[in-house]
């Protein structure tokens, strides 16, 4: 995929998809209610019924659009990661007892 891109003279962002094994169960709580899909070998599960994609779930969950990965916590931006590192890095020095 990445040859191909580079080939074509594109020059926008790649992204690699994201494997999630079969059985595999993602959690998230919602308007105080907890959300549980279990990933299967094509598609996902939730509540009795069978999806193609997290975003149709993550729609039935909020009644909005979202990005399904990024609602259940698969993808995020760079500055969300950012700011995930500078926390890693705040709680590893405030366990030394550093300020």
């Amino acid at each position: 995929q990445l040859v191909r891109s580079m080939a074509s003279g594109k020059t926008g962002r790649l992204e690699i998809p994201q494997r999630i094994k079969p059985g595999s169960e993602l959690v998230r709580v919602w308007n105080e209610q907890t959300h549980r899909v279990t990933v299967l070998a094509k598609g996902f599960a939730y509540q009795g019924e069978i999806f193609t994609s997290l975003s149709e779930i993550a729609n039935r969950i909020t009644g909005t659009r979202w990005n399904g990965p990024k609602f259940f916590g698969l993808r995020t931006t760079g500055k969300e990661a950012a700011k995930t590192v500078e926390a890693q890095k705040t709680v590893k020095g405030a366990r030394r007892g550093r300020k």
